[in-house]
Order: C-alpha cells, then structure tokens, then sequence
C-alpha cells in the first residue's frame, strides 16, 4: 500500500493518465469489479455499489494510469477539493443552477421533518451487472458508526451477536460523510462544501501533507530500494504518461471538489438513510454542483427525482441517483456510458431499525 509521501508525490506531479477508448475504459472497469468482488465480499466498494474502482475516478483527481497497475483502490480516495478561500473552499458557486430547485426543496422539507425513531439503518442491495453475477447484500449502519455486512439479512444476527462488525480505516469515513452532511448547515456553503469534499479522507493524514520537494525527495528514495527492473518498469510508465499529457487535461481544482462532494455526498445518502437531516444535508450539497442535472420520474408508483451527474472522465459515463421525491431515500443507481445499458444496477430497500431488532430477527 503506497504511504502519504508517496500520493502526494502524485499529486504534486499529476502525471497525465495513459490514453484509454472508452470501450478499454468499461473493460477495466467491469475486470476491476469483479475481481474485487470475489476477493473481498464486505469491502467498500462491494456496500457502495462497486463503483468506486474506475479509472475516470483516476482521471478526475489528475493522478496517473500507475493506478491501473495495482494501486487502484489507495489512489481513489487520495484527493479532494483544496481551499483558495477565506471561507475554506473554492468559491464560485452563489448563484445555484435551476435544475437545484428540486433539491433545495426538498432539502428545507426535510430539515423540518422529525427525529427518527430506532438507532440504525438497514439497507438491502440487489446489484447487477451485464456480465458478472448479481451480488446481494445487507448492510447495518449503526447510529454509534458500528458497521455489520451480510450477504443475506438472515445473517445480520449472528454477527450482532458476536461483535463482527466490518469496521476499518476506510469505513470511518461514513461516519465523517455523515458529520459533514449534518453540518452543510452551519456557516458558509463554501465552508460546507469544502469539509464534505474531504470527508473521505483521514484527518491525521490530510494534516500529514508535504512540499513537492519533499513528497518527491520520498518517492525517488522509495523507488532507488526496488529491485532495476521494477525501477525501470516506474521511469517508462511516467514517460509514457507525460508524453501524453495533453490528451486529457487535468482537472481543475472545483472539478475535483465537485467530484469528491458528489462521491462523499452519495456515500452519506445511504449510511444515513435513515436520518432526513442527513438526507437535507446531502441535497442541500449537491444542488451546489452544476453538472448535477435533475429530473422527475416515476418508480413503482412513487414520485422520484432522477440526479444525474457527467462530471467524469473520460466523458460519456454518467452516474444515476434515483430518490424517492418525498423523502429523499435513494431507490436506485446506475453508471455507465451514456445511450448504453448500465454497466451496474443496484437497487435499494432502506428501513429504520434498532440493532437489538435485527439481532433478535424482527428485520
């Protein structure tokens, strides 16, 4: 696993990514989830709906198509937004776009709505795929930030019973997206929209931050231990990458926020499903980002909104939120490239519970 120094080297290098088809692009993508799928059934990106490891993840925080040589899932969550701002984000964003309307709606019901009852969240995923099996879950968000997966909610009490929750590192960070998304109130919408873009990320870490000078002084020691030809295997992957650099231009820095907020804010929605002031939070975030686009629909009887969002590279994958238009509970997710069948489905049951009844079986 690459240390700090080592991704902030990549960050204050940013070498281009590798040129890639969008067909190669979906292909990697699709080996990616399943390969994660099979090897790690509780993992991050198996509960969030196995979209995380893709290489327009990549591109859009400027790191190198080194991530398509096993560093993959250490460099998607190595970046967010950066501050040029007194109010500590990027500014830019006063006048939100129509299509927010909806959200900001929303968003104020939702902040009058009542406490919750119970003391956790249970969702149930169904996932599919053109050409992988489908993959079922039952993820418990406790209110005390515990975590239990299941592939099967039958299997939920055992684990409450002996105390197996999934917790890591990584999965800390739903508790800070959730702390974000319940603060998007509190002072300034650039300051909101600026911690919600680093949520992911570990405070320690983020303040463990490096000049180039330093983060490049590390990695060239790093690399002077590896064995030559590995050495000379990194030299041509960077020569190659800059030798490209101008086939797909580095993201600017409200870019990479906007990204990081869509990613965080999504990752909130389901772990706080449960709470309508995290959902009021969440909405209240997205309307700030203009490549959101928001459309009403129907699903099973239900009024929904459909969140749209096409600030990806390479262009022409998009990521589909789909709420319920009431209560902002999300229904369903697709991604994949646009005019195309989804290269992954994932449905939602999400109900309010306690923990003591799901382990007793009343779920």
């Amino acid at each position: 696993m690459l240390e700090q120094s080592e991704l902030d080297w990549l960050v204050a290098e940013r070498p281009a990514p590798l040129p890639l088809d969008p067909a190669t692009t979906m292909r990697v993508r699709d080996e990616l989830v399943t390969c994660i799928a099979a090897s790690r059934p509780g993992s991050r990106w198996l509960r969030l709906g196995m979209r995380r490891p893709a290489p327009l993840r990549i591109a859009r925080v400027g790191v190198s198509a080194l991530a398509l040589s096993g560093v993959a899932t250490v460099l998607l969550l190595s970046t967010g937004g950066t501050s040029s701002q007194s109010g500590g984000g990027l500014g830019g964003l006063a006048v939100q776009p129509a299509a927010a309307a909806p959200l900001a709606h929303l968003s104020a019901k939702l902040l009058d709505a009542p406490a919750p009852t119970g003391d956790a969240t249970l969702v149930i995923r169904k996932q599919t795929y053109p050409s992988s099996p489908e993959i079922d879950g039952a993820d418990l968000y406790a209110d005390n930030g515990n975590y239990y997966y299941a592939p099967e909610t039958s299997q939920l009490p055992a684990l409450i019973k002996a105390g197996d929750t999934v917790n890591t590192d990584e999965s800390d960070s739903e508790v800070r997206d959730i702390d974000a998304a319940k603060a998007a109130f509190d002072g300034p919408i650039d300051a909101a929209r600026q911690r919600m873009s680093v949520a992911n990320l570990d405070p320690v870490a983020i303040s463990k931050t490096l000049t180039p000078a330093q983060a490049t002084a590390a990695m060239k020691a790093l690399v002077a231990q590896l064995p030559k030809p590995q050495q000379q295997e990194i030299l041509q992957k960077l020569t190659r990458t800059q030798e490209n650099a101008s086939d797909y231009p580095a993201a600017t820095a409200l870019e990479q926020e906007n990204g990081m907020i869509w990613d965080n804010s999504t990752d909130a929605l389901l772990a706080g499903a449960g709470d309508p002031q995290v959902r009021a939070g969440v909405l209240h975030l997205l309307a700030t980002i203009p490549q959101i686009t928001v459309t009403h629909g129907t699903q099973n009887g239900q009024p929904t909104l459909v969140l749209t969002d096409s600030n990806f590279e390479p262009a022409g994958y998009q990521e589909q939120l789909i709420i319920n238009a009431t209560t902002g509970i999300p229904v369903e997710f697709y991604g994949g490239t646009t005019g195309q069948a989804p290269s992954v489905s994932v449905a939602y049951t999400i109900t309010r519970v306690t923990v003591a009844g799901v382990e007793n079986g009343d779920s």
